[in-house]
């Protein structure tokens, strides 16, 4: 679950979301399957991530709307 607030913590409806899923191996960089959709209630979006593998991944959050645009990198840690 990914969710947007403004600073007063009232949620936010950003518009446009998109993700990217990325892990950095020596000299390339594998991308993986990575989706977000807009949940039931405003400023929350449900991230549906399918690492290829164990190790760490960085999950990019990106969001265009008509009030702002902007993105953010999440870390994410794949055991199993």
């Amino acid at each position: 679950m990914v969710q947007f607030s403004e600073v007063t913590g009232h949620a936010k409806d950003v518009g446009e979301v998109e993700t990217d899923l990325a892990m950095s191996m020596s000299g390339m960089v594998l991308h993986s399957s990575s989706d977000i959709m807009k949940g039931n209630t405003i400023g929350v979006y449900q991230a549906r991530i399918e690492p290829r593998m164990i190790g760490n991944w960085v999950m990019k959050i990106s969001w265009k709307g008509p009030d702002a645009e902007g993105q953010a990198d999440v870390q994410v840690t794949v055991n199993q």
